[in-house]
């Protein structure tokens, strides 16, 4: 009998190359779409026998059809709030879709018997980091409401981990990106591009990020779903950094285009250096970074290009 996955947030860019990717090795996947209309229009976009959506609002869990949530075998929860700037603005909406969206979850598979409950987190736990590269074992210390509101889901997790004994795994992201994104970095800057437009970078673009290219991310969750280790957190990113400047730089080599920046004052909010030591995740879920930054950008511009 094939496995049953439920996957929230389905409709998100990380949710639907997932759901892509469980199809791919045959698994039974129940999307779960945040609202009717978006349900609709994945609807008509996806169509495979071994897939099922249905409108699921995690917070809205008297709207719940429990039926069709029976004989879950794995759960991806990826539905969150994830956008930085809206965080700061409606910080209360953060806990409402994070924190609670994520109980709500937790309480129904608590006396459930599922093989792993899977969280989407985020790099943005660590905060302003004391040491680079950030492993798992660095102190949280958020300087956003978005990366608190994860690091509160998490405690959740690993709370009901020990309270209820659900198999618990956190996937700490950072900075996924990849074709067919919105509204983030590498997008919106490949989208200036095109429309010759400036690039704005804040302060003097000497930030570094690593960043972890969509099938990366969707490997690393397939394999943490397979996990059976005691060990719960996982950093996953590539193992390169870049500053934001030289991220230009390779995006001016690759459209061959010469860009127009921008420099505006220091985001008070920014923090200068995120680089992630996944040496955990590399030893005990045998997860390697394939795509190089080089080449996922390179896909990024040829898919954004094309459509």
């Amino acid at each position: 009998m094939s496995n049953k996955i439920l996957i929230t947030g389905v409709e998100g860019f990380i949710g639907y190359n997932l759901m892509k990717g469980c199809l791919k090795k045959g698994y039974d996947v129940l999307g779960g779409v945040q609202s009717k209309n978006k349900l609709i229009k994945l609807k008509n976009k996806e169509n495979h026998k071994n897939l099922n959506l249905i409108e699921f609002d995690i917070t809205k869990p008297k709207r719940w059809d429990k039926r069709k949530l029976e004989n879950i075998d794995y759960i991806f929860h990826l539905a969150a709030q994830t956008n930085l700037k809206k965080s700061f603005i409606d910080p209360v909406k953060d806990l409402e879709v994070n924190v609670v969206g994520t109980i709500n979850l937790l309480n129904l598979f608590k006396d459930v018997p599922i093989k792993n409950f899977i969280l989407a987190s985020t790099g943005s736990v660590y905060g302003n980091p004391i040491y680079t590269p950030t492993d798992e074992k660095h102190p949280t210390n958020p300087t956003s409401p978005y990366g608190l509101s994860k690091l509160f889901a998490e405690k959740y997790c690993i709370l009901y981990n020990n309270l209820y004994d659900i198999n618990v795994k956190i996937i700490r992201l950072f900075n996924p990106y990849g074709p067919n994104q919105n509204d983030r970095l590498i997008s919106n800057w490949i989208r200036k591009i095109k429309n010759k437009e400036y690039i704005e970078i804040f302060g003097d673009g000497k930030q570094k990020r690593c960043f972890t290219y969509i099938d990366d991310v969707v490997d690393a969750f397939l394999l943490a779903m397979k996990n059976k280790s005691k060990n719960i957190i996982f950093n996953i990113a590539s193992k390169d950094s870049f500053e934001i400047k030289d991220v230009v730089k390779k995006l001016e080599k690759i459209s061959k285009t010469k860009i127009n920046i921008r420099y505006l004052a220091e985001n008070p909010h920014d923090i200068k250096i995120i680089e992630s030591d996944i040496s955990l995740a590399e030893n005990i879920l045998k997860f390697k970074s394939k795509i190089s930054f080089e080449e996922g950008l390179r896909r990024c511009y040829v898919s954004y290009i094309k459509n």
